[in-house]
């Protein structure tokens, strides 16, 4: 079997061990972002060019959805809880990989859904309920992470 490859479809940069290479994308069908780590660098740097403070902004609007986000990724970081992509999407009929974690809550009961991108999105847009999960994560009062309905475990 021959070794897999992949192209960058920004610079056409051609490459041999493309795990190394390219950012994981979960929702792509190689599992890999399309552009190669270099081109994802610069369209990030210049999309924070282009829209400078906005992330700034957003966070002072929202204090709650920051601090919500840095428990998340600190738990993920200590291990206390694995990466969404460990899971398989919470949604109801859903048989996608799980990319993110969907904030239910951002108090301090927060409670948190391993979802892949497309369910995130109709989530947001309204076009799925937050009542087809079919698995959440709780933090408790003792800052301990645990499930409160389903199972997490892929």
């Amino acid at each position: 079997m021959a070794a897999p490859t992949k192209t960058c479809t920004k610079c056409g940069f051609f490459s041999d061990t493309p795990e190394q290479d390219f950012s994981p994308k979960a929702s792509a069908a190689d599992g890999l972002h399309p552009y190669c780590k270099g081109c994802k660098a610069a369209a990030q740097r210049e999309t924070r060019r282009r829209n400078p403070g906005y992330d700034k902004e957003y966070y002072r609007q929202h204090p709650e959805k920051a601090i919500a986000r840095v428990r998340v990724r600190r738990a993920v970081k200590q291990g206390r809880i694995k990466p969404a992509r460990d899971f398989a999407c919470s949604m109801t009929g859903c048989r996608h990989s799980a990319e993110h974690y969907h904030h239910l809550t951002y108090n301090d009961q927060a409670q948190i859904a391993p979802v892949c991108a497309l369910c995130h999105a109709q989530i947001h847009s309204g076009d799925s309920s937050e009542r087809d999960l079919t698995a959440v994560y709780v933090l408790d009062a003792n800052n301990r992470w645990s499930t409160i309905f389903g199972s997490c475990e892929n």
